[in-house]
């Protein structure tokens, strides 16, 4: 039996345990961030309401705050432990920051006309729920992208971070636009007063598969000038948001062509409907992104 080979196993693992640990702390701050930001309480909506939605948008954000972290790891082999520690817990700081940020944004430009904590809080909505877990989770994997990038030094990669996670929400915000136009159903009316699920579970997976193709677009940036990245950033994303409204509609209509997709979800709330087309569009979308992927 080859002994080296247990010894170079042991030594990787044990150099990752400090790396790993300032994670944890970084995810720990992520939750305790969330509740001193927002309105919900752990105990008060989780345990006492027993509320689904912000259950959901709650798991949703530390998963997402996963994601992000999953990038500060990125080219930390290079690093001291110490220097290692530091940065992930410096960037890990600005991707929750920034992730507390994306909610506002979709409260206030994506889902903007009701209020999202009224619907999720007083009205226990699903359907919201599902939409703002979608979007935390694309954020998650736009800042996963956005930091695992070959910027010059430290400095300019934590303004990198934040330049391609700003890129990331315009196209959010424009291709929710562009979703909402081509729907043929009002999104926002049926998730606001009907509470519909099925509606909800489409528009979130719909915000990820953007998240899945704006993250290949931008990982592995920093190896050219800045405008150059930007530009092939957004012309890699333009491509991709055009891919995932063309799937989205295409599966929309492949695996539902013995019935009317929209009067299955707009009528009558089918989640099972609209978990399959999700899904669908969601595999579309991984696809789609390892071909954008530089």
């Amino acid at each position: 039996m080859d002994w080296s080979i247990i010894t170079e196993v042991s030594a990787h693992l044990s150099s990752g345990v400090p790396l790993f640990g300032a994670a944890i702390v970084i995810l720990i701050a992520a939750r305790f961030l969330f509740v001193l930001s927002t309105p919900f309480q752990v105990g008060e909506d989780l345990i006492d309401a027993e509320n689904p939605a912000a259950g959901v948008v709650f798991a949703a954000y530390l998963f997402s705050v996963a994601l992000a972290l999953i990038g500060t790891m990125f080219g930390r082999g290079q690093d001291d432990t110490l220097v290692a520690m530091a940065k992930i817990l410096v960037e890990g700081t600005m991707a929750i920051a920034l992730l507390r940020i994306s909610i506002w944004v979709n409260d206030r430009f994506i889902l903007h006309r009701f209020c999202i904590v009224k619907e999720l809080r007083d009205d226990k909505n699903l359907g919201v729920g599902f939409c703002v877990a979608g979007s935390c989770i694309a954020s998650g994997l736009i800042l996963n992208g956005a930091i695992t990038g070959y910027s010059s030094n430290f400095g300019y990669g934590l303004r990198d971070i934040a330049i391609f996670w700003l890129l990331g929400q315009v196209v959010f915000v424009v291709a929710a636009y562009a979703y909402h136009r081509i729907a043929r159903y009002d999104v926002h009316e049926l998730i606001e007063y009907d509470d519909n699920v099925a509606v909800g579970i489409g528009f979130g997976a719909f915000l990820v598969s953007l998240g899945l193709v704006v993250r290949a677009s931008i990982i592995g940036a920093g190896l050219e000038p800045l405008s150059t990245e930007l530009l092939r950033a957004l012309l890699l994303a333009f491509v991709g948001t055009l891919g995932v409204l063309a799937t989205s509609a295409m599966a929309t209509r492949m695996l539902t062509a013995k019935l009317n997709y929209e009067d299955e979800v707009e009528m009558h709330g089918n989640v099972a409907v609209s978990s399959v087309t999700a899904t669908a569009t969601l595999a579309a979308a991984m696809l789609l992104a390892s071909i954008i992927q530089r």
